[in-house]
C-alpha cells in the first residue's frame, strides 16, 4: 500500500485527522508542522538522540526523564532508531520520530542536540551540524562494560574513537556517576568540554501512593532480563521475606518462582508509585561488574519517593548517599536487608530526600551550562 502524504496547516483541533484516509499516510507532515508551532512559541529546539525507546521500561529512562522535563521550555524531539513517526492528539509531551530526516526539523535561534549514546550517528549529527548548535553529550554508562554480557544483551556498536569524536565537538558533557567523569577526562584529550556530575533522578514524586499499609517485605523495579542481576541473592531473600517484582521478564520466563515472590510486570512509569510504595525496602541487588561500578540507579531515586531506604550490591556510587546500604556479598545483603526491616525508616524524611533528587533538580542543575539557551 502506498503511504499517502498529508499537507497540515493547522493542527489546532482534531480536524486533521479527517484528512488521512487508508491505513498508512506519512505522519511527519503533522509533526513537522506541530514543531513549527512550538518553536515559534519557544525560540527553541532541542534534538534528544539516545539508545531509549520511548516508553521502554515504562518510559523512566534518563533520556525521555530530560526530554519530558524540558518539553514547556522547548520543541522537544525525541528519537531513537527503534521508533517510528508517533502521532497523538492532543500533542502534550515531547515528539516522538525516527532517526532518519533529524535535520529537516525547521530553524530556531536556539538549537541543541542532546547526545545519550557516543555511537557513529551521534557523531555523525554532531559533526554535521553547524557552529550555532549546542551539542551536549550525557554519559550515561560505562558502554565498555556492556560489550562482555551474553549474546543477545550487550552490544557491539561502541567504539572508543566515536566517544573521543563526539566528546571532541561536544559544548558540554554531564555524567551519571562519579567513575564516568572520570572516564571521560581519561579519553577527552587536553582540552576537554566541561564536565559535570549530573546523577540519575526519579519523575514519581506527587504521584498517589498506595493506600493501606506496606503488604510487601521488598521491591525490586527495573529491567529483569539482564545479566547484572543476581537472581540467587534475590532467590535467598524470598525463603525469608515477600518480594515484589516489577518490571519486564527475562525471555526465559521466571528464574525461580515461590509463594512469597509476586511479579507484578511492566508498570507505566505515571502508575508506578502506587506500586512500588506497596514495599517497606526498595532493592539493587547487582553483580560485581564492571559495568555495574558506574550505576547511579534511576531506582533509588524512585524508592525514596515512595519512603522506603535501598539495599544495593556493588554499587560504590550510593556508598554515602541518604537512606541507602551497599553491600559487597550476598550474606551482607541480606543482612542489610533485614537490619532496614527492622529499622521502620521515617518514611516522611526519605520522601522529602526524593525531592532533592527529581528531574525538575536535574535540570536546574544543567541549565547553567547549556550556553545562555534559557536565560
Amino acid at each position: 500500500m502506498a503511504v499517502a502524504a498529508v499537507e497540515v496547516t493547522d493542527i489546532s483541533g482534531a480536524d486533521w485527522l479527517a484528512e488521512v484516509e487508508g491505513d498508512m499516510f506519512d505522519p511527519r507532515p503533522v509533526l513537522q508542522a506541530e514543531a513549527a508551532r512550538r518553536i515559534e512559541k519557544t525560540g527553541r529546539l532541542m534534538l534528544f538522540y539516545s539508545g531509549a525507546v520511548w516508553n521502554s521500561g515504562g518510559g523512566g529512562q534518563r533520556p525521555q526523564q530530560l526530554a519530558e522535563g524540558f518539553n514547556d521550555e522547548a520543541c522537544v524531539i525525541h528519537l531513537n532508531s527503534l521508533d517510528s513517526d508517533h502521532l497523538e492528539y492532543p500533542f502534550k509531551g515531547p515528539l516522538v520520530a525516527e532517526v532518519p530526516g533529524w535535520d529537516q526539523w525547521g530553524e530556531a535561534k536556539h538549537k541543541v542536540l542532546y547526545a545519550g549514546i557516543p555511537d557513529e550517528y551521534s557523531v555523525q549529527m554532531a559533526e554535521e551540524l553547524g557552529d550555532d548548535w549546542f551539542v551536549w553529550y550525557d554519559c550515561l554508562d560505562d558502554w565498555r562494560g556492556f560489550e562482555k554480557l551474553p549474546t543477545g544483551q550487550g552490544i557491539t556498536w561502541y567504539d572508543r574513537g566515536h566517544e573521543k569524536q563526539l566528546l571532541a565537538r561536544a559544548d558540554l558533557v554531564t555524567c551519571t556517576a562519579d567513575v564516568l567523569a572520570e572516564h571521560v577526562r581519561s579519553i577527552a584529550g587536553r582540552r576537554p568540554p566541561p564536565i559535570k556530575v549530573v546523577y540519575n533522578s526519579t519523575r514519581l514524586v506527587g504521584q498517589p501512593l498506595h493506600r493501606g499499609p506496606r503488604d510487601m517485605d521488598c521491591v525490586m523495579v527495573g529491567a529483569l532480563g539482564y545479566d547484572w542481576i543476581d537472581w540467587g541473592a534475590l532467590r535467598e531473600l524470598a525463603q525469608r521475606h515477600s518480594l515484589l517484582l516489577v518490571g519486564n521478564e527475562p525471555d526465559t520466563g521466571h528464574p525461580f518462582d515461590h509463594p512469597n515472590l509476586e511479579w507484578t510486570g511492566q508498570v507505566d512509569n505515571t502508575k508506578l508509585l502506587r506500586v512500588l510504595s506497596r514495599a517497606k525496602v526498595g532493592l539493587v541487588p547487582f553483580r560485581d561488574l564492571p559495568l555495574v561500578a558506574a550505576v547511579y540507579p534511576i531506582k533509588y531515586c524512585d524508592y525514596l519517593a515512595a519512603g522506603m531506604p535501598t539495599v544495593a550490591t556493588h554499587l560504590p556510587e550510593l556508598v554515602g548517599k541518604p537512606y541507602a546500604s551497599v553491600a559487597w556479598d550476598r550474606h551482607g545483603f541480606i543482612r542489610a536487608v533485614e537490619e532496614e526491616l527492622r529499622s521502620r525508616q521515617p518514611r516522611r524524611a526519605i520522601m522529602a530526600e526524593a525531592r532533592n533528587n527529581t528531574v525538575e533538580q536535574r535540570i536546574a542543575q544543567i541549565k547553567p551550562h547549556l550556553g545562555g539557551i534559557f536565560r
